[in-house]
């Protein structure tokens, strides 16, 4: 199961939403294949991904990028490939393709811009002991060292995870008890959405590192469950466009019969006429396609205002 439908956005919520009122069944009244939902999110996701830039599936990636001498004034910028950057799990340096690594401490991988995948690599006193410390570098023994004045390609090896996570977890609010607050799973540095399986609940009071839950006094010891979900609503909202657009094609060549614009019936001097207005070059559904992809390309411009990293390029 993708992490897109554990978040609940599956064939069922394209139905209940973008595709509300959209006759979806075939000549003989059979639903359509399930598999002509689950394709179009998942095709919908994937071009989504790729026009921003971003990873949406969170996953750990092993990466290796190059050490510029005149770097080191900045501390050592780094760009991941992935983004957003969530954290950075394991930080070594090394030669070529050595097999031997020096291992260094991934609190020194400072994340400045999570969504932009934006690192730093500040060394600080954690893990000094295993390294000799000059002029608030590391020098280690038989790799030269970050103060070395030489530049070195793929130098730095990082593991980090990089998308959108989605966090569960269950509480107890006390029977009598009005308010409860929860730890986050981790230190948000953006937005993020909580929900949870009782409608009595209201949250409030947002952190970067807690939320709280509220509700009137109950008789009994009341069970929660919350899920966070770190992927943005407009992205959201820009993947359900995107992927009914297909769902409507085929409903729309599909609502009297296939390539039918229009049918008549008549029976004993009794006569019936339905006209769509699908035809040759247009869709049964066309004005909720031309609407979906006006509103889809309205959207898409502020995602890649918001989202989409800038790169500067100087000759």
């Amino acid at each position: 199961m993708s992490s897109l439908e554990t978040r609940g956005y599956n064939s069922q919520w394209l139905k209940d939403t973008f595709l509300l009122g959209v006759d979806l069944t075939l000549d003989d009244g059979s639903p359509y294949p399930e598999r002509i939902f689950t394709d179009s999110i998942e095709q919908a996701s994937k071009a989504l991904a790729d026009e921003l830039g971003l990873l949406f599936e969170p996953q750990v990636i092993q990466e290796r990028h190059d050490k510029e001498p005149d770097a080191v004034g900045g501390w050592y910028p780094i760009r991941t490939r992935h983004r957003p950057l969530v954290n950075v799990e394991k930080l070594s340096i090394l030669y070529g393709n050595s097999s031997t690594k020096a291992d260094l401490p991934p609190s020194w991988a400072m994340i400045t811009e999570g969504i932009a995948g934006q690192v730093h690599i500040v060394p600080t006193t954690e893990g000094a002991s295993s390294y000799l410390l000059a002029g608030g570098l590391p020098v280690i023994v038989g790799l030269g060292g970050l103060s070395s004045p030489f530049y070195i390609p793929a130098y730095f090896e990082m593991e980090y995870l990089a998308g959108f996570p989605f966090y569960t977890g269950t509480v107890t609010i006390p029977q009598g008890q009005t308010s409860l607050t929860v730890q986050t799973p981790q230190t948000f540095k953006d937005g993020y959405t909580v929900k949870t399986d009782q409608t009595i609940i209201k949250i409030e009071n947002k952190r970067f590192d807690s939320f709280t839950l509220k509700c009137s006094p109950q008789g009994q010891d009341l069970n929660v469950s919350w899920y966070i979900d770190t992927l943005p609503a407009d992205i959201i909202r820009a993947l359900g466009l995107k992927a009914s657009l297909l769902a409507l094609d085929v409903a729309g060549d599909l609502i009297v019969g296939a390539g039918i614009a229009s049918i008549s019936t008549s029976l004993d001097g009794l006569s019936q006429n339905v006209n769509t207005t699908s035809s040759a070059t247009n869709s049964g559904y066309g004005a909720r396609v031309i609407q979906y992809t006006k509103e889809l390309k309205e959207l898409m411009a502020t995602l890649k205002a918001t989202y989409r990293a800038l790169n500067i390029v100087a000759l």
